[in-house]
């Protein structure tokens, strides 16, 4: 936009000109070009970028364009009275950490654990993330779109899948828990914008009690081969002290 200023100036130098020509048509002609020059300097047209792994979509008067823009630069159309917009999202990877405590109703205890995630909007879901959320400062935030379609989804489904087990059968099968929740997570996602591409089980905390349990394991064991170790060396001395006394056969 041209400053207020500059345009009472552009403005003052076409009237000064009726001084200097003599000439009614070309006075007008004078007139009318710096008009018009005045006009376009105020009319907007921005220069405008959508950044590597972003999409965008221009917004007017009367909403987005169809046309989904991918990494680019260029001009906004021309406007004298409504300024279009450009509005970006991002259609890269993000990481996520989710923090978990579940209630284990085999095992009446508390487990805590991370589930570690990879995702994406899908590509296939662009318009619908452009319609239903609102941009903030020009941009559509994927931490928003995750909010809104995925988070609630993932923490009902994995406190599901892994209330089912026990402390005792989670702790050797993490690998296919990891899994399992990938699967019944990807499905439950199915038609909304977030697509989870990687998802795991991450820093799990067994309940203090299964914990010190686990580690008196190897004492109970390591007590067992010594009761097993002085139970033997107790019945050989007594078979070897009963060979070596003397007989008393009178």
């Amino acid at each position: 936009m041209v400053s207020s200023s500059y345009g009472f100036y552009l403005i003052a130098l076409a009237f000064l000109s009726f001084g200097f020509w003599d000439n009614i048509t070309l006075r007008f002609t004078v007139v009318l070009g710096l008009l018009t020059s005045l006009v376009f300097m105020a009319a907007c047209a921005d220069r405008v970028e959508v950044p590597p792994a972003h999409v965008g979509k221009v917004l007017t008067k009367n909403g987005y364009k169809s046309e989904v823009v991918p990494p680019s630069k260029f001009r906004l159309d021309m406007s004298l009275f409504y300024c279009d917009k450009l509005v970006t999202t991002t259609i890269s990877d993000f990481g996520h950490l989710e923090k978990f405590k579940v209630f284990m109703p085999k095992d009446q205890l508390n487990m805590s654990f991370d589930v570690r995630m990879t995702g994406a909007i899908s590509n296939d879901a662009i318009d619908q993330v452009f319609d239903r959320i609102p941009p903030v400062n020009g941009s559509i935030s994927v931490n928003h779109v995750y909010s809104t379609y995925a988070q609630a989804v993932i923490r009902d489904v994995v406190r599901g899948v892994v209330a089912k087990y026990s402390i005792n059968e989670i702790a050797p099968s993490r690998e296919s828990l990891s899994r399992e929740l990938f699967r019944e997570v990807s499905k439950s996602l199915e038609g909304t914008p977030i697509e989870i591409k990687r998802l795991g089980l991450a820093d799990v905390q067994f309940p203090k009690v299964i914990t010190q349990a686990k580690e008196r394991v190897p004492e109970r064991r390591e007590l067992i081969e010594q009761e097993k170790a002085q139970f033997k060396i107790s019945k050989w001395s007594g078979i070897w002290k009963g060979k070596n006394e003397p007989c008393n056969c009178s």
